[in-house]
């Protein structure tokens, strides 16, 4: 695999008859999405490749994760997915939000209990590298993205908020923008904060001759030395040169 050829887990259902369902309960298959990052493409025809994706995922889905893994030779166990993702679909009962104690403070209600998706995720672990779940809330007409990501490859919360931060800014570019940025190619989606993009006009305005004057070359330096101690004694750079290897090489310059 390279890093245009993406693997990704997801979880369906794998209870293709109710009746079986009733009787024995729900059974969970982990399915694979496999496929070609194009960036020559727009945002527009990724959607639709995915689409198209899941349809023949689904079609296949009752195969067993652990069958296909088998069926591969030793050497494509480099595909197995490092990132799992996950869509809830929040679609609570009336009778479920009647149940939900609240108060109002000022106008804005605040919720007392929370019957809902654990937000805490304090249990730290983790089975994957990364774990993407989209979280839509049918009532409150609200979507929530969650990120569990593995310490041993993330280390500290600050590349965990990185990595979010970047997310929200690209989402921002899709479905935020004026333009049509979905039906423009995707290398032209930018990943790079406007902060980061502050920091690189500023870099790019500053007047290197006033801000950096102590950035010198070597003989900008001979040159500004010589400027300030003119009447100093100074050495040719060949007797230099010559003296320094008569010192590696433990002889007398007249030697050389």
């Amino acid at each position: 695999m390279d890093d245009d050829d993406l693997c990704v887990g997801s979880v369906i259902a794998n209870r293709t008859k109710q009746e079986m369902k009733d009787m024995i309960g729900m059974f969970i298959n982990l399915v694979l999405y496999r496929m070609k990052m194009e960036a020559n493409n727009s945002f527009e025809y990724l959607i639709r490749k995915i689409q198209q994706l899941s349809s023949d995922v689904i079609e296949h889905s009752c195969l067993p994760y652990q069958h296909i893994i088998n069926s591969q030779d030793q050497q494509n166990h480099q595909v197995l997915p490092s990132t799992l993702f996950q869509y809830e679909s929040l679609v609570s009962s009336v009778t479920a939000k009647n149940n939900i104690e609240s108060s109002t403070i000022e106008g804005n209600y605040v919720l007392a209990v929370y019957f809902g998706r654990d937000r805490s995720h304090g249990n730290g672990v983790t089975a994957l590298d990364l774990t993407f779940t989209i979280s839509h809330d049918y009532h409150a007409r609200t979507t929530e993205c969650f990120l569990d990501c593995s310490i041993d490859i993330f280390q500290t919360q600050n590349n965990v908020d990185l990595l979010a931060n970047r997310f929200q800014h690209m989402l921002k570019q899709l479905f935020s923008s004026s333009s049509s940025v979905i039906h423009e190619l995707i290398y032209k989606l930018s990943i790079v904060l406007p902060t980061e993009q502050e920091f690189i006009h500023q870099m790019n305005n500053t007047d290197i001759s006033t801000s950096y004057s102590w950035l010198n070359t070597i003989h900008e330096c001979f040159i500004q030395q010589v400027q300030l101690y003119s009447q100093k004694l100074a050495l040719e750079y060949c007797l230099i040169r010559r003296k320094a290897r008569g010192n590696h090489r433990c002889t007398l310059p007249s030697t050389i």
